[in-house]
């Protein structure tokens, strides 16, 4: 291969140069402008026009101002079903109701699995939560996905709006939730939008 490159290398020489050294012959080598006006015409045009056009798309793109979003957290139902207990672990089926007040005023139910070590009291959980009611005042409905910790009896975590329905279709947002003892109730707060 790096015979074959010094080849190449050789007779690109001996085509440009003659034998005794002296300048290339005539039309030997092209010639390439150094400078060629259009292009520079090109580049100053681009650049007003996706500046242009970027302001002219920049209302579709927009969402309302992210509201502050708190408020309480009671239980209705129990803990929920044991599904499978395996090495030491218990697996439960949460399919809890709460009442919401606050920002997020309705009431909610649940398919969230929660996973609970009973001799250290610690797990996970992870699910959905379906909300119906009202968002700042704005009625419909919304789905949650949840996401957290368990330290018998408490519970923390976060949550993301990832679908509405009805007036709330447009509602995303973000937060946490505790509850410093599952069976009585808790808190969340966060941000919501409507996009």
């Amino acid at each position: 291969m790096l015979l074959q490159f010094r080849s190449v290398i050789r007779l690109y020489f001996l085509a440009s140069y003659n034998f005794f050294g002296r300048a290339p012959r005539r039309g030997a080598m092209k010639q390439v402008p150094r400078y060629t006006g259009d292009e520079e015409l090109r580049k100053i045009i681009s650049v007003p026009i996706l500046f242009l056009g970027a302001l002219l798309l920049a209302p579709l793109a927009h969402g309302t101002t992210p509201i502050a979003a708190s408020g309480s957290i009671t239980p209705i139902q129990s803990l929920g079903v044991v599904i499978l207990v395996a090495d030491g672990n218990t697996f439960f089926h949460h399919n809890d109701a709460h009442i919401l007040t606050g920002t997020l005023a309705g009431t909610t139910s649940e398919d969230v699995t929660i996973i609970v070590n009973l001799s250290t009291g610690h797990g996970t959980l992870s699910g959905l939560l379906f909300f119906s009611g009202t968002a700042n005042g704005v009625p419909g409905t919304a789905v949650l996905q949840l996401v957290g910790v368990v330290s018998v009896p408490t519970i923390q975590g976060s949550f993301a709006i990832i679908s509405g329905d009805g007036g709330l279709a447009n509602l995303r947002g973000q937060g946490t939730f505790v509850f410093d003892n599952a069976f009585i109730g808790g808190t969340y707060s966060g941000q919501v939008h409507f996009d």
